[in-house]
């Protein structure tokens, strides 16, 4: 894997296995600075496409959806890894999409939940993911015996 303007490059054609080897980072912060984060990330983004509505007043599960976004985008290096990889290749975007809700999951306890709803309709987009994975940790188990 290559790094170029700040975007990773995939330089093998087995891609799905280089990506269940990417390091995912995540940047921890206390939960009331990654609400206010949140909050003014998703207001910025709400004016600019003209969507007025109130950002304050939303259910708890609404708030953990915006969390899970914007630590994904802004706090961590879910990005550089998806804009490095070929649209076509879904499996490679299910694995960083499973391992950053994971990671998620493990430095934010409190958007389990919602992880786990977002893991589960990514699953469901790709039943063929879970061979595929088996696969692959069947080929990296077989690597290092």
């Amino acid at each position: 894997m290559a790094k170029k303007n700040g975007m990773y490059r995939f330089k093998t054609d087995d891609i799905v296995t280089e990506m269940s080897d990417v390091k995912i980072t995540i940047k921890q912060i206390n939960l009331s600075a990654l609400r206010k984060s949140t909050l003014t990330n998703v207001k910025r983004i709400s004016l600019r496409h003209n969507n007025y509505d109130s950002i304050y007043d939303v259910e708890e599960s609404t708030m953990h959806k915006w969390e899970i976004n914007y630590i994904k985008h802004e706090m961590c290096n879910y990005d550089r890894y998806w804009r490095g990889l070929k649209r076509a290749n879904n499996y490679a975007y299910f694995i960083l999409q499973r391992r950053t809700l994971e990671k998620i999951k493990a430095v934010y306890p409190h958007l389990s939940q919602e992880c786990d709803r977002q893991l589960e309709a990514l699953f469901a987009r790709c039943p063929e993911y879970y061979e595929r994975q088996e696969a692959i940790t069947n080929y990296k188990n077989e690597r290092v015996v």
